[in-house]
């Protein structure tokens, strides 16, 4: 930081000079066709730019025979490009060399940058909160908000020296550099702890040792021996509310839930409760319908303190004083329960499981003081797992807020007065 200062101090004390992006750049030129006959190029869409590592993955080729109406502008080496349909995604990015004189769409407006100016030092300042503001001040809303190459083009950027553009780029590469690495190291450490939860968890729960279940006087029961199971009762959307009787959708069980819960997200009127169905404290609930075979069936084991209704895309074990919630709920997870519900479920528009097809699995019940050690030992890995998964997004968050901060503050120059 501090060379950066004295190169300010030193080659613009009175500010720099602000230019439209329009004045520091030049326009793409249009493909055609006729002019490159049986040639194809790759394809530069506007689901091809990531939002966050402002890099390209995988292209599609095109030619003069399937080239979508958009594939139209020819890019180079070194220009940048920025998507004007919904702006404020900031998909932007610098063409490589490898995808010079390939297509990218008309949704993206192409910057050219002149000589004087550091491409990627532009590209840090279209990814400020400056520009983005700018963006939400100038685009048009609806569906799909955009905005035009030429308000785009208007916008002004700040032009110091040379020499301070490539200080501040190689600052802020450094420092999206180590927030990439930061990342990647954190979500191999987290598939790391899920692997090897997940192995540990499948071991446990195998019980495949002879003398093992011999020692634990291992039973294998149906689902149906440990407990009734039935459907839940239909409520609808209409039906929800933000105070009344605590309910559990399938779509909760998937998206909202882990092994266990204690507390609904969802609520319906009050009105419903006497047509309800309900899971009571130590039930299980499931979801018995979803997009695959392999979601199908996913558990939450019920530990309200009141009784809670139940969808009726759902099926409620009432559990009896054989097996612990948490345990079959955890069983639930594992390998050797996925392959026995894939080969039951049904297929249609959606994939379902029928409460009375579930019964019939057969789940390994030890006794209850087993049960519960596996139950302990599992929940220990959960909490480990779950530590890492909620603190994964908030450490990656500090490093981009770290970024974006040393990136606006570097990138805030003083005007520089207009001669009299």
């Amino acid at each position: 930081m501090a060379r950066i200062d004295n190169l300010i101090a030193a080659l613009c004390p009175d500010g720099v000079e602000y230019k439209k992006l329009g004045d520091i750049s030049s326009k793409a030129k249009g493909i055609r066709w006729k002019d490159c006959p049986g040639e194809s190029k790759r394809y530069i869409d506007l689901s091809s730019v990531d939002m966050l590592t402002h890099k390209i993955g995988e292209l599609v080729e095109v030619d003069e025979s399937n080239a979508p109406s958009r594939a139209k502008q020819i890019v180079r080496s070194g220009d940048l490009i920025f998507a004007t349909t919904r702006p404020t995604q900031m998909r932007c990015c610098i063409i490589p060399d490898e995808l010079d004189n390939q297509l990218c769409s008309t949704g993206y407006c192409v910057l050219r940058i002149k000589p004087g100016v550091v491409n990627r030092f532009v590209l840090h300042l279209l990814t400020s909160d400056d520009f983005k503001e700018y963006l939400k001040a100038n685009q048009t809303e609806g569906n799909y908000p955009a905005i035009s190459d030429r308000l785009l083009r208007q916008y002004e950027v700040p032009v110091p020296p040379l020499d301070v553009q490539r200080e501040i780029v190689r600052v802020l590469d450094s420092f999206a550099e180590l927030e990439a690495e930061l990342e990647a190291e954190l979500e191999a450490e987290l598939e790391a702890r899920r692997a090897q939860y997940v192995y540990y968890r499948d071991k446990l729960l195998a019980f495949d040792n002879i003398e093992m279940q011999r020692e634990r006087e291992l039973q294998w029961l149906t689902i149906g021996d440990l407990g009734t199971l039935e459907r839940g009762r239909r409520f609808t959307k209409a039906d929800y509310c933000v105070d009344g009787v605590p309910a559990i959708h399938y779509a909760d069980i998937y998206t909202r839930f882990s092994t266990v819960t204690n507390c609904a997200v969802s609520f319906v009127r009050k009105e419903l409760s006497g047509n309800l169905r309900y899971a009571a404290p130590g039930d299980l609930v499931l979801a018995c319908t979803g997009e695959t075979k392999e979601d199908i069936a996913k558990a939450v084991a019920w530990e309200g303190d009141c009784p809670v209704a139940v969808h009726d895309d759902c099926t409620i074990i009432h559990l009896n004083d054989k097996i612990l919630p948490r345990y079959l709920s955890y069983y639930f997870q594992t390998s050797r329960f996925s392959r026995a519900k894939v080969l039951l479920a049904t297929e249609g528009k959606t994939v379902r499981i029928a409460p009375s097809r579930l019964a019939t699995i057969q789940v390994p019940v030890p006794p209850l003081s087993v049960q519960q050690q596996v139950v302990d030992i599992l929940d220990r890995f959960d909490a480990l797992t779950t530590s890492l998964t909620d603190g994964l997004p908030a450490e990656i968050e500090a490093r981009r807020k770290q970024y974006e901060y040393y990136r606006d503050m570097l990138l805030n120059f003083p005007r520089k007065e207009a001669a009299a």
